[in-house]
């Protein structure tokens, strides 16, 4: 499973493979949240809908589309 990254104004924010085929997603190294799909991740985050404590509304735009983050790994 691939690895997808996009900078951020608060950090790189990462979708990292977990176990069971799950996704996690982090925000300048600290883990944020976990899902089912890279795709759910991605949306969550780009409707700042995360469920995290942090503050998520002074992130530039995050694409929902993940061709248009960075992408690691296979």
């Amino acid at each position: 499973m691939p690895t997808f990254s996009h900078r951020t104004t608060l950090g790189l924010l990462e979708l990292r493979p977990q176990e069971g085929g799950r996704y996690g997603l982090w925000l300048a190294g600290e883990p944020i949240g976990s899902y089912s799909t890279a795709a759910m991740a991605a949306d969550d985050v780009a409707q700042r809908v995360t469920g995290s404590a942090l503050d998520l509304n002074s992130l530039v735009p995050v694409p929902t589309d993940l061709t248009e983050w960075t992408k690691a790994g296979r």
